[in-house]
């Protein structure tokens, strides 16, 4: 959603008052920086339309009565969710695959296995099967999501995982949330994720996102600013890498 909706109490002997909206650290006394709203002192529930999405705000409030102007409140902070996506993509369709690092893993939608890797994002539904590491389910509890071992007889260590697009027309909109993806990091001796960008052939690939630290025991979402690309058509790739031992699963969905 991009509007706020602000819900007031009614203030006594007062003429007006205004509501100023930014990004966070913005002047309040900075016109060009601020949305501002001016209401009726009774106003009791004001809605605040046109937000950016995916975008974090801070919120002042002072009233005018008269000459006089209060001191401004307390900063409020909040964040707009992202619009809808134009492309979205899962992997509820696609076949379970043997869950074998270097067992070649044929994808049919927007995103592929490129073939000769060392190892390959594997479709699965439910656990991984190494313990005490990896999702016990995709995100939302059911369905298909991809994920990354490195551990096994099979595997080469250290491994790396590819996960490549299609071609894609890349459009922003304007705020910082124009792509989001859930990713599943969890394990101690689990190995890095980073998302790359190449929008001339995959000559070049421009990382736009990394993580190489173990996270919680749960999905986590990335959000991804898009702007320096918009207007331009690229192939985004994932990249699992590292490991060297049993607990490194990595989940992405």
């Amino acid at each position: 959603d991009t509007s706020l909706q602000l819900h007031l109490s009614s203030l006594e002997n007062c003429d007006s008052i205004t509501i100023l909206a930014g990004p966070p650290g913005f002047d309040p006394f900075s016109v060009e920086e601020s949305l501002r709203i001016i209401i009726p002192c009774d106003s009791q529930i004001v809605e605040i339309s046109n937000l950016i999405p995916g975008q974090d705000y801070e919120i002042y409030i002072f009233s005018l009565c008269g000459t006089d102007t209060s001191t401004l409140s307390c900063p409020i902070f909040f964040s707009t969710l992202c619009s809808t996506p134009a492309l979205r993509s899962d992997f509820n369709s696609e076949f379970l695959c043997d869950l074998v690092c270097n067992s070649f893993c044929p994808l049919t939608g927007m995103w592929r296995n490129p073939e000769g890797s060392l190892a390959y994002w594997l479709v699965n539904e439910g656990p991984t099967p190494t313990e005490n590491t990896g999702p016990e389910s995709s995100f939302g509890g059911s369905g298909q999501y991809l994920f990354y071992q490195s551990a096994g007889l099979q595997c080469q260590s250290p491994s790396r995982a590819i996960l490549e697009s299609t071609c894609i027309d890349i459009r922003s909109n304007g705020g910082n949330c124009d792509m989001s993806f859930r990713y599943h990091q969890w394990g101690p001796q689990v190995g890095g994720l980073k998302l790359l960008l190449s929008v001339d052939g995959g000559f070049i690939w421009d990382t736009l996102w990394i993580n190489q630290t173990p996270q919680p025991n749960e999905w986590l979402e990335a959000i991804i600013d898009l702007s320096d690309y918009d207007g331009m058509t690229g192939r985004f790739r994932f990249v699992a890498e590292g490991g060297s031992r049993q607990l490194v699963d990595i989940g992405l969905d």
